[in-house]
């Protein structure tokens, strides 16, 4: 989960930590987590029209359809691992949830790359896929400060 919190940040917002210390220690990650949540907060507070406004257009290419699609499908295979009758019915609600959410926000990736396909309608494919986009986005961030909050987002060890 955090893997995919990092992601989300870098990928869609650019990102980019303040380092006050620039070697990998314990407390080095929990700042870097404290920012990530800070901005986390700041966007969930805001309304639509300026959170697509922070949307990095960088969010819009292969390489990002990719890595979302791939943790897509890294939650897919979780619900649908042998032992996941196990798993506590919420925390299965949550997963599928972030699954259709990263499953959108790849079909949002792709409408705005349509835009390149047809001039002429670029705008439209443009304003859809950033208008999706921010829908989903913004209910991603929402299910992992979720999924964190219920303790199921750890922070990388360091040795």
């Amino acid at each position: 989960m955090n893997r995919l919190r990092d992601g989300t940040a870098t990928r869609a917002f650019e990102f980019n930590p303040l380092l006050s210390d620039l070697n990998a220690s314990h407390q080095t990650y929990e700042e870097i987590r404290l920012q990530r949540d800070a901005l986390f907060s700041s966007l969930s507070d805001m309304q639509p029209g300026e959170f697509s406004s922070r949307i990095s257009h960088g969010l819009f290419t292969e390489e990002n359809y990719l890595y979302f699609n791939e943790k897509a499908e890294d939650f897919w295979d979780l619900i649908n691992m042998k032992y996941s009758e196990y798993l506590a019915p919420k925390l299965v609600s949550l997963l599928m949830d972030l699954h259709i959410q990263l499953k959108d926000l790849c079909t949002h990736i792709r409408i705005f790359r349509k835009g390149q396909l047809f001039p002429e309608d670029s705008e439209f494919y443009r304003r859809n896929g950033i208008q999706g986009a921010s829908h989903n986005l913004k209910k991603i961030i929402e299910l992992v400060t979720e999924l964190k909050s219920e303790g199921y987002s750890e922070t990388a060890s360091v040795k």
